[in-house]
């Protein structure tokens, strides 16, 4: 069996050996407590994902 691969923070590129990560909600990418964006009591990778959540992805005219 081929090892586990190391998650990674998408941002700063820490593994989970040196700090914890957590899961985006909204892309399932992985990122670290420093690297996080904070909106609303929760906790995100990127501020696009913490938009996303928060405000939906644009609605189609129709």
């Amino acid at each position: 069996m081929s090892p586990k691969p190391v998650e990674r923070c998408v941002r700063c590129g820490l593994s989970e050996g040196e700090v914890r990560l957590s899961k985006c909600t909204v892309c399932h990418r992985y990122f670290c407590f420093r690297c996080a964006v904070r909106r609303g009591g929760k906790a995100f990778c990127s501020p696009a994902c913490a938009d996303l959540f928060f405000f939906g992805d644009e609605e189609e005219p129709g």
